[in-house]
């Protein structure tokens, strides 16, 4: 696609709308008014479900190293493919039976469910014989991811409660949730890290049951599941208690995803190949950087897995609050407006690049790589990475 032709497809387009554009077109405005006690609601749920993934993922490695030795960086970037496929599996299935029953709260019902059942599993993790902890991790993970997927029910149910002229304050309103979950996460994990906990933890049940800073931190967590559901099961309204609003009634599922189809095809197209690009690379990069982050902080840098974990917990905090007055300036001063998105991407693939080249073992900006050794525990492992 030529320049010109992206400055056709995006110049006007403001980024932080096209997620509600695509779901409006879709999702038929019904509603009489936009109920905000209801927005607020689920964008509290929204925080609770979202903060779950962001708690876990940051201490997965060196949990994983806390619980067996043995276990390998492959493993870990095993367990976080593996969330991915699960989410994305369990995202089209909860979207599909959502759109076809129209059943918003009983399916993120089911969500909260295997995410409190994931919680549970992760307290007694230790519990069982070493050899197969790591594995129980996995289950766990996949249950999350599963459980994750059901909050996309939120994308449908926020437009079907507000009308069009709110739409965009609606979904300010439960992106700002999605934000917050972004710092909140990384800065429990901080939190429950800083803790003076004795050497081992808390014994609760000797020997298997200790409360540390990861117990700690998946305790809490499965309070908030807890809140969450019952946010949805006895604060969270369906349309049909709202005043003035008609009851959803279940729709075929062939003549929907014809419907789709064709509403689908009145897109354009370099419009949806470049979002698609967009996605890909915003959403691959991120879960790559998640998965190599850990380990590769604690080989390059013979920090070990705690102060590794500090490092990336406090960073990640920083990239929330950064991330946060990005969205500021395109909500609250109009960047979209003012700078196309033609010109906003590039300058994001440009950020990019310059990750890749930092992360190069530039002169001037680097140092030997620490190998491993009795006096250096951490280090590289020449048996394992030939870069050493």
């Amino acid at each position: 696609m030529t320049a010109t032709a992206a400055e056709k497809v995006l110049g006007t387009v403001d980024p932080l709308l096209i997620e509600e554009s695509s779901e409006n077109d879709v999702e038929e405005s019904r509603a009489v008014k936009t109920h905000w006690k209801d927005i607020f609601l689920v964008s509290v749920f929204y925080f609770f479900a979202y903060v779950t993934y962001q708690a876990l993922m940051i201490p997965l490695y060196s949990y994983l190293k806390k619980i067996d030795e043995g276990a390998s960086i492959e493993f870990y970037g095993f367990i976080t493919s593996a969330f991915k496929i699960g989410h994305l599996l369990s995202l089209a299935l909860f979207a599909t039976v959502t759109f076809v029953t129209r059943r918003y709260r009983a399916n993120l019902m089911i969500g909260r469910i295997i995410a409190i059942a994931g919680c549970i599993i992760y307290l007694f993790v230790e519990m069982a014989p070493v050899p197969y902890r790591k594995y129980l991790v996995l289950l766990v993970f996949i249950m999350h991811s599963t459980a994750e997927g059901s909050i996309i029910i939120v994308r449908s149910y926020v437009p079907r409660i507000s009308t069009p002229a709110d739409r965009s304050a609606a979904y300010g309103i439960k992106n700002g949730s999605v934000l917050l979950s972004i710092v909140a996460g990384p800065l429990i994990q901080h939190v429950f890290s800083s803790i003076p906990w004795p050497k081992g933890g808390v014994v609760i049940i000797d020997p298997y049951f200790k409360l540390d800073q990861y117990i700690g931190t998946i305790c809490l967590l499965l309070i908030f599941n807890i809140a969450a559901f019952y946010l949805v099961a006895v604060h969270i309204r369906v349309p049909s208690d709202m005043e003035g609003e008609e009851e959803d009634k279940p729709v075929p599922l062939v003549p929907s995803l014809r419907k789709a189809w064709q509403q689908l095809k009145t897109l354009d197209v370099s419009l949806i190949l470049m979002l698609v690009l967009e996605k890909s690379i915003s959403g691959g990069g991120f879960a790559a950087l998640l998965t190599i982050f850990n380990p590769y902080v604690t080989t390059t840098f013979n920090y070990s897995n705690n102060h590794s974990l500090y490092i990336i917990t406090v960073t990640s905090v920083g990239v929330g609050i950064f991330s946060i007055g990005v969205v500021a300036l395109f909500v609250f001063a109009k960047l979209g407006t003012i700078i196309p998105a033609s010109r906003t991407f590039p300058l994001s693939l440009i950020l990019c690049l310059a990750l890749f080249i930092l992360s190069y073992p530039l002169p001037l900006i680097s140092s030997q790589v620490p190998v491993k050794s009795a006096d250096n525990p951490d280090g590289c492992d020449v048996s394992v990475y030939a870069w050493c």
